[in-house]
């Protein structure tokens, strides 16, 4: 938001968003990567919980608006091809590449065995903290580039920490955690 409210290029702004999603999927992967003994989805929801209120600071109420004034941008998002929208056909390339991916790929089978037991992932000579590291960092770029989208869909970037503190609770019971 505020590097489209500052520059008014679009293209900043997008590239301001992926670096930002890489950062922050970089700070977990290096918190996981170096204390393993933390659970993944309760570093992953702190560190939600921190972006969120940094995010709400430094914006202190700026709304991106504008971005929906951007006609090119208006209409790439909301561009169909007949009834099926065009962010459902990117969500089914990227499905689809990351299924070959996954199955096709010995870095996807790397993360299936990291996955499947870490010490035994180590034991078979994989760099498991290696591969945990670059997955977290992919996880944060790909986020970054659902930011755009997602800032275009409601048209606006503020967003309070308190609106989603039980979404949270919500997740972890479902885990089977005790809150």
């Amino acid at each position: 938001g505020i590097v489209f409210n500052a520059t008014n290029n679009i293209w900043l702004a997008i590239l301001a968003c992926l670096a930002t999603g890489t950062l922050c999927g970089a700070i977990n992967g290096l918190i996981l990567t170096r204390f393993t003994e933390l659970a993944p989805m309760i570093v992953t929801l702190a560190t939600t919980t921190l972006y969120r209120g940094l995010s709400e600071r430094i914006l202190a109420g700026e709304s991106t608006k504008g971005m929906r004034n951007v006609e090119w941008f208006a209409k790439i998002y909301d561009l169909r091809f007949g009834p099926v929208p065009l962010l459902f056909v990117l969500f089914v390339i990227f499905a689809v590449v990351f299924g070959l991916v996954m199955h096709k790929t010995v870095f996807g089978r790397q993360m299936y065995a990291i996955g499947a037991n870490k010490k035994a992932a180590r034991y078979a000579g994989i760099k498991v903290q290696k591969i945990r590291m670059i997955v977290f960092t992919l996880t944060g770029f790909i986020c970054g580039q659902l930011v755009p989208a997602y800032i275009f869909q409601v048209n606006v970037q503020v967003y309070s920490v308190h609106h989603r503190s039980a979404d949270s609770v919500h997740i972890l019971l479902s885990a089977g955690f005790r809150a």
